[in-house]
């Protein structure tokens, strides 16, 4: 999403980027890149949630960590390989 909302969200919710970080559970340099090119939207979903008040941080920490492990999810993608041995 948009850069400018992003920032503006995160500085509503948490005050500054390093305190989004430290109770989202993200890196610091993850958050910066949000604020300079925009959020994903599942994240920015989210930080409109904590933002209105529908959610909790512990909620929103949640579903950050369920779509992150989602990404990461090689197994599910690849298609297991058969291996066939030579013939004698």
């Amino acid at each position: 999403m948009n850069a400018v909302k992003t920032k503006g969200l995160l500085r509503k919710v948490f005050g500054s980027q390093e305190a989004a970080a430290r109770e989202l559970g993200y890196n610091p340099r993850t958050v910066r890149y949000w604020c300079a090119f925009g959020s994903p939207p599942h994240v920015h979903h989210v930080l409109r949630d904590l933002a209105a008040g529908a959610i909790t941080v512990d909620v929103a920490r949640m579903r950050l960590r369920e779509e992150r492990s989602k990404r990461h999810r090689i197994g599910d993608r690849i298609k297991p390989v058969k291996i066939v041995a030579p013939a004698p």
